[in-house]
């Protein structure tokens, strides 16, 4: 009996927790990285402009090998889409809304199950060492009501920390190669010298 009501109190004391944190996470956020990539921006533009090449570099591709996709619209820029179908990942699409040549790339994604905006996007600047890649993910629950944004905020505090590395080993995979394809194409056959 004095078990079955310490379990009662620690779940009545979970779920006040829960609750609050509900209550005090806001219903939008903002997640940015970024790395400096030894090549020009239209380099990398280039690699992100492609949906076709986006699990080459994402974090994503590895944790859900069963996973299916499928590519509609342009190979690239504006109104390219791709969607996901996987037992670790879910179900989900994202499409290429803006395309601004070596400056930016933005995705409009889509979460089954998950109602609300999200936003995932790449800027490219110019930098002495090549360029400075910011890779940022914006949420809105404002409109999902009250379920969906529940449902969003919960996802939200799990994915948390997960994303943020997630993010960091993307960019990090995205310099790889990117840096090798330039230095393939940069690479200079220097004639063989003979002493004399």
């Amino acid at each position: 009996m004095k078990a079955l009501r310490i379990i009662g109190i620690v779940a009545v004391i979970a779920l006040v927790l829960l609750a609050v944190t509900l209550m005090t996470t806001p219903p939008r956020k903002h997640v940015e990285k970024s790395i400096v990539i030894n090549a020009q921006p239209e380099a990398v533009f280039n690699e992100v402009n492609n949906l076709r090449n986006f699990n080459t570099w994402s974090p994503w591709a590895k944790m859900d090998p069963q996973a299916k996709y499928t590519f509609d619209g342009p190979v690239s820029g504006e109104g390219a889409r791709m969607t996901w179908d996987g037992p670790k990942i879910g179900k989900g699409s994202q499409e290429i809304t803006i395309s601004g040549k070596n400056l930016l790339v933005r995705n409009t994604l889509k979460f089954d199950g998950f109602p609300g905006e999200y936003f995932s996007e790449m800027k490219f600047t110019p930098v002495l060492e090549g360029t400075r890649v910011t890779w940022a993910y914006e949420s809105d629950l404002t409109t999902a009501g009250s379920m969906g944004t529940a449902m969003g905020k919960i996802a939200s505090i799990v994915m948390n920390g997960s994303m943020e590395e997630q993010y960091n080993e993307g960019l990090q995979n995205l310099k790889k190669i990117v840096e090798s394809k330039t230095k393939a194409i940069n690479k200079v056959d220097v004639p063989p010298t003979y002493e004399q």
